[in-house]
C-alpha cells in the first residue's frame, strides 16, 4: 500500500513542481518525511508503523526525488556524474544503516535521528531558490524517441537490480542450499559491489558503458545461475552488483538530458516506468512456486537483454555523450544531495 500510494502521488508532484511549487513541495515533502520518520521511530505496534511507511513513501518523492531533480538542474551538462555521486552516497548510507544496527544503535534512534536531519535539511532550504520550475509541464515530449528509450532501460534495470537483489538471499538459501550467515554474506558482497560499481561510473559512464555491462553482465549471470560451488557464487554476486549500478545513473541522466528544463516532469516519467515494473516480483515468485526459484531467476536476464536491444541503435550516436570528469570551471552549487 505505501509503494502504491508512492506511485500515484510522485508524478503528480513532478509535475506540480515544473509548474512553479518546486520549493512548496520540497519543503512541504521535507515536513512529511521528518514527522514519517518519527511516527516509525515512536510507534508501538504495527498500526502506526504502516501511518508511518504510507506517509514516507510519498514523502520521499516530494522532498528525495525532487532534490534529485533539483540536483541536476544545478549542474547543467553534468547530471550522469551528479547522479553517479548521488547513488554512490545513497549506496553508502545503505551499508552504514544496517552496519550501525549491528553495532547496537537501536533502530528506533536512527530513525529520530534522520528525522533531526530532516529537519534541520527544511530549515536550511527555506530560503534557497529552485531551479528547474517552468511554466508548463506535460507529457507530450514523451512521444520522441529520446525519452521513450531511457524510460524502457530504466523500467529494465529495476528487473535486474530490484527484483534480483530481493531474491537474493532466499535464492542463497533455497537454491545453492547455503546457511542463513552465508545469505547475510551475499547481501553484503552485493552492497559492496554497489559502491564499487558506482564508482566506476564516475570515471566513465555513457551509453558504451550502459551496454557493455549489460553484455557482461548476461555472462556473468548465467555462469552465477550454473557455478555449484557456494564461494564462486559470492564473487559472481559481487561482479553482478558492481555491473549492475551502473545503469541507473546512465539511464536515469538520459532521461533528464531528454527532457531539459523538465526535471519534474521526468522524475514524474521515471516513477511511471518504475511502477511498470511492480509485477515482476509477483511473476518471478509464481515462477518459482511452480518450477523453482532457480527457474525463476533466468526470468531476471530479459533486464539486460531488453537494455542491450533498446540501446543498440544509439551507440554510435550517443556514446560519446558521457560525461567528463573533468572538473567544471563554474561548478554550480544546488540545495541539494542524493
Amino acid at each position: 500500500m505505501p509503494a502504491l500510494a508512492a506511485a500515484v502521488v510522485e508524478p503528480l508532484l513532478g509535475l506540480a513542481a515544473d509548474r512553479g511549487r518546486r520549493r512548496a513541495i520540497v519543503l512541504g515533502g521535507g515536513t512529511a518525511f521528518a514527522a514519517a520518520l518519527i511516527l516509525l521511530a515512536a510507534a508501538p505496534g504495527f498500526g502506526l508503523l504502516l501511518v508511518g511507511c504510507a506517509l514516507l513513501y510519498p514523502a520521499s518523492g516530494g522532498f528525495v526525488a525532487l532534490a534529485q531533480a533539483s540536483l541536476v538542474d544545478a549542474t547543467p551538462g553534468r547530471s550522469e556524474r551528479s547522479l553517479a555521486l548521488w547513488t554512490l552516497v545513497g549506496s553508502a548510507g545503505a551499508i552504514a544503516g544496517p552496519f550501525l544496527v549491528g553495532f547496537g544503535v537501536s533502530w528506533r534512534v536512527a530513525f529520530a535521528a534522520l528525522a533531526g536531519v530532516a529537519i534541520v535539511l527544511v530549515l536550511a532550504l527555506r530560503h534557497e531558490r529552485f531551479d528547474g520550475e517552468a511554466e508548463r509541464a506535460d507529457f507530450g515530449g514523451l512521444r520522441h524517441a529520446g525519452v521513450l528509450r531511457p524510460l524502457v532501460v530504466l523500467a529494465l534495470q529495476d528487473v535486474a537490480v530490484e527484483v534480483l537483489f530481493g531474491y537474493l538471499a532466499l535464492y542463497f538459501v533455497d537454491v545453492a542450499h547455503a546457511s542463513a550467515r552465508t545469505a547475510a554474506i551475499a547481501i553484503v558482497v552485493w552492497s559492496c559491489g554497489t559502491l564499487a560499481g558506482e564508482a566506476i561510473v564516475l570515471r566513465l559512464g555513457g551509453t558504451r558503458l550502459l551496454r557493455a555491462t549489460a553484455a557482461a553482465f548476461v555472462a556473468v549471470f548465467t555462469a552465477f545461475q550454473l557455478v555449484a560451488s557456494l564461494d564462486a557464487k559470492l564473487v559472481l554476486t559481487g561482479v553482478m552488483a558492481a555491473l549492475a549500478s551502473t545503469w541507473y545513473p546512465v539511464a536515469q541522466a538520459r532521461l533528464y538530458d531528454a527532457l531539459p528544463g523538465k526535471s519534474g516532469a521526468a522524475m514524474a516519467v521515471s516513477s511511471v516506468a518504475g511502477s511498470a515494473t511492480a509485477v515482476v516480483p509477483v511473476l518471478v515468485g509464481v515462477v518459482a512456486a511452480r518450477a523453482g526459484l532457480g527457474v525463476a531467476f533466468w526470468l531476471l536476464l530479459a533486464g539486460p537483454a531488453g537494455m542491450l536491444a533498446a540501446t543498440i541503435e544509439r551507440c554510435g550516436s550517443r556514446s560519446s555523450s558521457s560525461i567528463s570528469t573533468a572538473p567544471s570551471s563554474t561548478p554550480a552549487r544546488s540545495s541539494s544531495r542524493r
